[in-house]
């Protein structure tokens, strides 16, 4: 595999790119509280208990 010369980690992203990042964090954390709030697993997630054994 080949790695990309310039890692995405290293570059600086713009205050208006942090101002979005930043704000989409807040939606999601929101969301997220929400969720949990009402007992709702979250999409994507893998379950806490494994069936089965």
């Amino acid at each position: 595999m080949t790695r990309p010369k310039t890692p995405a980690a290293t570059s600086q992203p713009t205050p208006q790119q942090l101002n979005r990042i930043t704000s989409q964090l807040r939606d999601l954390n929101a969301a997220y509280k929400a969720a949990v709030a009402n007992g709702k697993p979250q999409g994507g997630s893998a379950p806490s208990s494994k069936p089965g054994k």
